[in-house]
């Protein structure tokens, strides 16, 4: 079975939280099993794994990405689903497992801070539509960048 959304691919940063996610992700699983929900994880090893991880998935026509992590897990896989100013799939949902060390992104929206609860809440067909914003930034030696945040910038 698969949410209404279809399989989840939960990509997953285990360092994050001081290891909370890695903690986490065994328990993480049970609930999405006992759940009866299709289920892949991908555990991040580098920095940009997340936004890779974020378009393979897409590209395979996978639509229900859950970042499982803090802010930096759920910008990289924001930034995996929107290339150039448009979305890699419209119908995409992200979903997030908050696990790291703050997470602004729960809190802004008011989602589960804790990890197990957050999971409990995957298999839910309410989604929220959120506003993101194209940030364009000068990181050093006269050259710009831009990148794709959900709630917060700094």
């Amino acid at each position: 079975m698969s949410s209404p959304f279809g399989p989840l691919v939960v990509i997953a940063n285990p360092r994050s939280g001081r290891g909370k996610v890695g903690a986490h992700l065994v328990e993480i699983e049970r609930i999405l099993t006992d759940a009866g929900l299709s289920y892949r994880i991908v555990r991040t090893t580098h920095p940009g794994h997340a936004t890779e991880a974020a378009r393979d998935a897409l590209d395979r026509g996978e639509r229900y990405l859950v970042a499982a992590g803090g802010d930096g897990t759920v910008h990289e896989v924001l930034n995996g689903m929107i290339t150039g100013d448009h979305p890699v799939a419209g119908d995409a949902v992200l979903g997030v497992v908050a696990a790291g060390s703050g997470c602004d992104f729960v809190r802004s929206f008011g989602l589960p801070g804790d990890a197990v609860e957050a999971a409990r809440h995957l298999a839910g067909d309410e989604v929220r539509l959120i506003d993101v914003a194209k940030v364009t930034f000068m990181p050093g030696a006269g050259r710009s960048a831009r990148t794709w945040s959900t709630s917060s910038a700094s």
